[in-house]
């Protein structure tokens, strides 16, 4: 969160924000030591997606500023990032991206330059689930640490869910259910395809899933085509779509959809797709938190690719060779 009037005292405003975050402003504590050995207590609540942090480090005789992080008994500098910082000049946009040095040192921006936002000092996009003690310094124009040291913990979780296909295999809507066990119409391997014939007859797939996150908020499986048709879910009392998390012990969620291509769809490539999201949220104070529809939740979008052809291979083979595509 940018405070666009810095405090008169150095860093005393240092303070994190999180996009995709539904209470960013209650994830920062203070913390007086470096090491998260010696750490004490919990930040109240969870950062998820990208971290910046912001704060003022315009300490007298300041001229570079550096963040530091844990690991294992030391802190290392944050190397290799960089942002953009704007601002207008004679109605012209100028973008200026910042760099660090090899030791991690980052220029403080003049305030006359007016670049926006001049208070952010890191944007970082921490991997997997952890909790993170952060620690600013500054230094003089030969780099030697001068002034305050002001050190945050934080408590990040970008871990991904995890989606295990359980099943995913067709049938002719005429055939029994039975050939949706057929390891022969199997979709779950390599450059998955189905076969309808000349006749285009209307085809069913089975498509099962499951859906596992530390946090989870959602999940749901669907398909997309090209083209004005696709497959549409039909009726089956097995059907279980989509799956919102009741409490905060529901942690995983096994999907099901039976779906149809109608007879005479076109030949084409189909997808079937899993969504999966975590919840991000001060669990203590609200369990079933992070769920308004402003909140970006952390989630990913696996999906399979399935192509539906109505020649069998040979003839598809006779006629890449007839064009000359074959190899």
């Amino acid at each position: 969160m940018l405070d666009p009037n810095p405090s008169e005292s150095p860093l005393a405003h240092l303070r994190g924000d999180a996009r995709n975050t539904a209470s960013a402003s209650s994830t920062v504590s203070d913390e007086p030591l470096p090491h998260e050995a010696d750490i004490h207590g919990e930040p109240a609540a969870l950062f998820g997606g990208t971290l910046q942090l912001y704060g003022n480090v315009r300490l007298p005789g300041a001229r570079f500023y550096r963040v530091l992080r844990d690991a294992g008994q030391e802190t290392v500098p944050f190397t290799g990032l960089g942002w953009p910082l704007y601002r207008v000049r004679n109605g012209r946009l100028q973008e200026n991206w910042v760099a660090s040095d090899q030791d991690g040192w980052y220029a403080i921006q003049p305030p006359g330059d007016h670049w926006y936002p001049d208070t952010l000092l890191l944007e970082w996009q921490p991997e997997s689930e952890g909790r993170h003690c952060l620690r600013v310094e500054c230094a003089d124009a030969y780099r030697n640490p001068i002034g305050e040291v002001s050190t945050r913990v934080m408590r990040v979780d970008n871990a991904n869910a995890i989606v295990t296909y359980l099943q995913l295999s067709w049938k002719f809507g005429s055939e029994p259910d039975a050939m949706l066990h057929a390891a022969s119409r199997s979709l779950l391997h390599p450059f998955p395809a189905i076969r309808r014939g000349p006749a285009a007859e209307a085809v069913q797939v089975m498509f099962r899933a499951r859906v596992s996150a530390a946090r989870f908020r959602y999940a749901s499986i669907g398909t997309s085509g090209c083209g004005a048709t696709d497959f549409a879910l039909v009726a089956d009392a097995a059907n279980h779509a989509s799956h919102w998390f009741s409490n905060a012990d529901d942690g995983a969620a096994t999907l099901q959809g039976r779906f149809e291509l109608r007879a005479g769809a076109p030949e084409g490539a189909y997808a079937f797709n899993v969504y999966a999201s975590q919840r991000i949220a001060d669990e203590d104070a609200d369990p079933l938190g992070a769920v308004s529809s402003d909140c970006l939740p952390l989630h990913i979008s696996p999906t399979v690719p399935v192509a539906v052809v109505d020649r069998p291979p040979d003839d598809i083979a006779r006629t890449m060779t007839r064009t000359g595509t074959r190899r």
